[in-house]
């Protein structure tokens, strides 16, 4: 069985590199590292990870939600979504696109472990 694949869309270098290095050593390969949600939408169709990790705030046109959104409509891939920033309606918004998870950063390891294997899992 290969390993699952996950898309990380992350405008912040160091936050990003982070993320992958953790998703590594989870056992995951990490398909593709996008630093801006017009490039997620641009390479997803020929990437066609297992899961996309995407931060709300992003740098360009496009932010998370308005990503995550036009990804469902090319892709039926879970999205679990980050954010610095505790915004109630923020999250609600979020979680209206995809029900998976809403992580504030910095988030907990052992949680993020967790909760890829449970989207993985309900995916397939």
């Amino acid at each position: 069985m290969s390993k699952p694949k996950i898309m990380i869309v992350e405008d912040e270098v160091l936050v990003a590199m982070s993320l992958r290095l953790d998703l590594l050593d989870f056992g995951y390969e990490v398909a593709e590292l996008c630093s801006t949600g017009e490039m997620a939408v641009k390479t997803i169709k020929q990437v066609k990870p297992d899961l996309v990790m995407m931060d709300i705030s992003l740098s360009g046109e496009l932010d998370g939600i308005e990503t995550a959104k036009r990804i469902k409509d090319i892709l039926d891939v879970p999205i679990i979504f980050m954010s610095g920033y505790s915004d109630q309606s923020m999250q609600e918004k979020a979680l209206a696109v995809d029900q998976t998870h809403y992580f504030l950063k910095p988030f907990n390891v052992d949680e993020l472990q967790k909760t890829l294997k449970l989207a993985i899992l309900k995916k397939h």
